[in-house]
């Protein structure tokens, strides 16, 4: 039999040695733990679970989002950015946890009071403490909150909800209103452009009265103003997730993208194709730059009174779109399950607690026997050690007594 065999035997006559003083340590802290876990009030938890935010879109293609504040790229307020990774729901799970919302819940079920304080950071900490936010692979939110008291745990864990719908209310309201704004001040300098347009084409109608465009030229006018309709309308859109987000985030790199290619038919329109694809040509074969002079000019008259007419209407739209948005006060979160008061505790986990208190005393009295058999050992083999442990021992109780 080799040592490490004979020092295993070993070990386990010791523990059957003192196998009642385990097994009696053991029975006392399990009883111990399962009376003192009858008394632990018991915590319950209440779940509600929450759609993931759908993206609208306007119906001039400027998304619902940006007019209202929930779009494919932003949501919340304090003009947090959300980073090209996160999702919309990530975005309410964030809201969720932030002390905007906490601090509304807490005032909305006085928990102040519940919490005896007076000051609301701990009131704060407190509540998120108990709080549980979790984003499933679907993007479904689920928010659950423990209470002792069934019946609080619902109230509260429905309060979250209510709070984060007032929020993104609020932050709808805000971006709508800023977004309002943005469009009236280019509504307005867009009114004087199409004045200054319209006067100037009257003018030129009056001086040269026989003057009058071909059919090609002026397709590519109405199809000039479409393409400047949708430069204002995308550069619109620019300006309002320049507010939110940094010139890196993917949304704004689209955005601008579109804008860059918009300019390029433009060009195409005004220079010719040279430089770009025989495709993007197609329609394009006579740009404005090669029409006859007098022509040329009421070219330039006539595409500029339909570009401004275009963009003064779409502007106009989507004006009337934003005042709607502004005003709107429809719930903006869908809620899949309601929460209900909880008919089983959470905690304490008696079962568990007995198991881990039994455990822990198994191991706390083994290597207190294996202690004890080494100083009888020591005391059996090495007389002069144990003295001198005595001796120590005998000096320590002198202290303390």
């Amino acid at each position: 039999m080799s040592r490490m065999e004979a020092n295993l035997w070993d070990y386990l006559a010791v523990v059957i040695k003192w196998r009642r003083v385990i097994i009696a340590n053991f029975l006392i802290v399990a009883v111990i733990v399962a009376v003192i876990s009858l008394f632990l009030p018991p915590w319950y938890e209440a779940r509600t679970t929450i759609l993931p935010p759908e993206k609208e879109m306007g119906s001039l293609g400027l998304s619902a989002g940006l007019l209202g504040g929930l779009g494919a790229a932003f949501l919340g307020g304090g003009g947090m950015a959300l980073p090209a990774f996160a999702t919309p729901s990530d975005v309410y799970a964030a809201i969720l946890k932030s002390r905007r919302v906490a601090e509304k819940v807490v005032k909305a079920n006085d928990l102040m009071e519940l919490f005896d304080t007076e000051s609301m950071t701990s009131a704060v900490e407190t509540l998120k403490s108990r709080l549980r936010v979790n984003v499933g692979k679907e993007g479904i939110i689920t928010v659950a909150y423990e209470d002792k008291e069934p019946v609080r745990a619902a109230q509260v864990t429905n309060s979250f909800v209510e709070q984060l719908n007032a929020v993104n209310q609020e932050v709808n309201i805000s971006k709508a209103e800023s977004t309002r704004e943005f469009i009236e001040e280019r509504l307005r300098q867009t009114k004087e452009d199409l004045r200054t347009a319209e006067e100037n084409y009257k003018e030129f109608q009056e001086k040269h009265r026989a003057i009058s465009l071909d059919d090609q030229v002026r397709a590519q006018i109405s199809y000039a103003a479409q393409l400047e309709g949708e430069l204002v309308m995308a550069e619109i859109e620019l300006g309002v997730l320049r507010k939110t987000l940094s010139n890196s985030h993917q949304e704004v790199r689209r955005q601008r993208a579109r804008i860059e290619e918009i300019n390029k038919q433009l060009r195409i329109l005004d220079e010719g194709p040279q430089g770009v694809d025989s495709e993007e040509a197609i329609g394009m074969k006579i740009p404005f730059s090669q029409a006859p002079a007098l022509g040329l000019e009421l070219a330039r008259f006539a595409r500029e009174l339909k570009v401004q007419g275009t963009v003064f209407e779409l502007l106009t739209q989507q004006y009337e779109q934003a005042k709607i948005q502004e005003n709107k006060d429809t719930p903006t979160v869908n809620v899949l399950d309601r929460a209900y008061p909880p008919e089983e505790r959470v905690r304490p986990a008696r079962a568990q607690l007995v198991a881990l208190a039994g455990a822990i005393s198994i191991f706390i009295t083994i290597l207190a026997v294996f202690f004890v058999e080494y100083l009888y050992r020591i005391k059996r083999e090495k007389p002069e050690t144990w003295e001198r442990i005595s001796g120590m021992t005998a000096s320590l109780k002198g202290d303390l007594s």
